[in-house]
């Protein structure tokens, strides 16, 4: 895990290995996260707010972003509108605690690939950045 801020080359992704976007202002859940990631092989950079990830996403390229809905200042939805209305084509997974129904039909209106409820696992991980990264 990286913190945001310092300088990224942008490279193509090896095969198998990805180029991921963690968005979580949480620092436990974003250890955890990143763990998790980096055990499947992948690359993983961290952006605890979206203005960080907006910042992130014009210096290097990623094969996939996962956005915390419940983010400070810019909340998981609107950078997700925002990363959409740039016509990125990155693929964008909803990672978020919350309980609600409205949640993971929000997310996608607002440009989500995917969703995801807390208490991922590895494999849960896997399968979900496997799909979202086929869909584009």
């Amino acid at each position: 895990m990286r913190p945001w801020g310092g300088p990224r080359a942008a490279a193509p992704a090896a095969a198998g290995r990805l180029e991921l976007l963690l968005v979580e202002d949480d620092a436990v859940v974003a250890e955890v996260v990143c763990g998790l990631l980096a055990r499947l092989g992948h690359g993983v950079v961290h952006a605890p707010h979206g203005l960080a990830a907006l910042a992130e996403l014009e210096l290097a390229r990623f094969d996939l972003a996962l956005l915390d809905l419940d983010l400070p200042g810019i909340d998981g939805l609107a950078l997700a509108r925002l990363i959409r209305a740039k016509g990125l084509p990155l693929p964008l997974l909803a990672l978020t605690a919350r309980a609600d129904a409205e949640a993971e039909p929000a997310a996608r209106a607002a440009g989500m690939d995917g969703f995801l409820r807390m208490r991922v696992t590895g494999d849960i991980l896997a399968e979900a950045i496997a799909a979202g990264v086929s869909q584009r």
